[in-house]
């Protein structure tokens, strides 16, 4: 369930880790500081994967999508994200975020944050 720090459940996505006393607990990209609801938050605004990327250096691509799309299939979105994120369709967002990468990265996408939806 989402709490009031987040308004994803991070539970079940081994990229996303909470940390007492780092960031006050929220829900933190494995191993940075970089809040795991702001990447879907700046990927709600509509830019290019790449460019969220380079604001965040530290992310590769590949977590980029993997966080995207585990907020995409987290039900308990708010219905505005979901509604912004849902603008495409699922089907053509998850297409757009796994465009280019290979079968083996897929299957990681879903492995990495623990869903079988590939």
């Amino acid at each position: 369930m989402a709490t009031s720090d987040s308004y994803i459940d991070w539970v079940g996505c081994e990229l996303v880790e909470r940390i007492p006393g780092k960031v006050s607990g929220r829900p933190i990209v494995r191993g940075t500081r970089i809040l795991a609801d702001t990447i879907v938050q700046d990927a709600e605004l509509g830019p290019p994967v790449e460019e969220i990327q380079e604001n965040y250096p530290d992310l590769s691509l590949t977590v980029i999508h993997q966080l995207i799309l585990f907020a995409l299939f987290d039900h308990n979105l708010p219905h505005k994200l979901r509604a912004s994120l849902d603008m495409l369709g699922k089907h053509e967002a998850v297409t757009r975020f796994l465009h280019g990468m290979g079968g083996s990265e897929k299957r990681g996408v879903a492995a990495d944050c623990g869903r079988k939806w590939l």
